[in-house]
């Protein structure tokens, strides 16, 4: 099983996070399957084929642990989220139509699409996402712009306690579609950008991600002084953010998939 484990995280490992990397002996016959960096962006000859993907390696462990396997334990949870999305149906492309699901403060809701006035509504049944034409693209439209009035509602509730609280207040707010992060802080400025998609995740997490950009107003790096404020205003940050990221990864195919624990139709969303 652990042999397994380490195979799927380790596929992951190659053909993502080092897709231009190689592996190779070490010269010194201290390791075996070093890894290191091709500065030529080109796979070795030897360990690739013809359409640049990359297979296994085996790993010989004898003694301690391999290179490898030392980057797979540090990378656990980025792979488990690499796993997942790999896992995904490639040839399933989202529709954001009837039988897919919408995230929304971390419940998954049934989409029931319909042509007319854009717009979202949630009923007993599910969430009515209308565009004016049958199209996929403007129903992603429709619900990115649900997700940021959502976000930016919620932070307008939550900013007058998080400013009371630490004397803190940006000079804007912006909340936009940002791909690989929560959020940001132009310290300078005195700006913050939140992302549009924590309108998926429990309310816990916003809150998690606007204090911690707030505080970057006063402490720009994530030094010590950063994270003790961080634990002297949300003691349980630590635990909202493994949170995130636990249903960060849980987000893949969550839209495609039927949850195992649907409540019944008559139960408010």
């Amino acid at each position: 099983m652990k042999n397994q484990i380490y195979e799927d995280y380790t596929k992951a490992l190659i053909n993502t996070f080092f897709k231009y990397s190689w592996l190779k002996e070490d010269t010194n016959n201290d390791r075996k399957n070093k890894l290191i960096k091709n500065k030529n962006d080109q796979l070795s000859n030897n360990q690739s084929n013809q359409n640049n993907s990359l297979r296994i390696f085996p790993f010989e462990i004898k003694e301690g642990i391999t290179e490898i396997e030392r980057i797979v334990s540090e990378k656990r949870a980025w792979l488990e989220s690499k796993i997942a999305s790999f896992s995904a149906d490639p040839g399933k492309e989202r529709t954001y139509g009837e039988g897919e699901y919408a995230l929304l403060w971390g419940r998954r809701v049934p989409i029931l699409p319909r042509v007319g006035a854009p717009g979202v509504l949630l009923t007993l049944e599910g969430m009515i996402l209308s565009a004016r034409a049958d199209d996929p693209k403007k129903r992603a439209a429709v619900l990115e712009a649900f997700y940021r009035k959502e976000v930016q509602t919620e932070t307008e509730k939550l900013l007058p306690f998080i400013t009371a609280m630490t004397g803190l207040s940006p000079t804007s707010i912006t909340v936009r579609k940002m791909a690989r992060r929560w959020g940001t802080c132009y310290h300078r400025e005195g700006t913050v950008h939140l992302s549009l998609s924590l309108a998926e995740y429990p309310p816990e997490c916003l809150s998690y991600v606007l204090l911690h950009e707030l505080l970057h107003l006063r402490y720009p790096d994530h030094g010590s002084g950063f994270h003790a404020a961080l634990d002297r205003f949300m003691p349980e940050n630590r635990a909202v953010a493994a949170e995130l990221n636990r249903m960060r990864r849980l987000s893949y195919g969550a839209w495609a998939d039927p949850p195992e624990d649907d409540p019944p139709k008559n139960d408010p969303l």
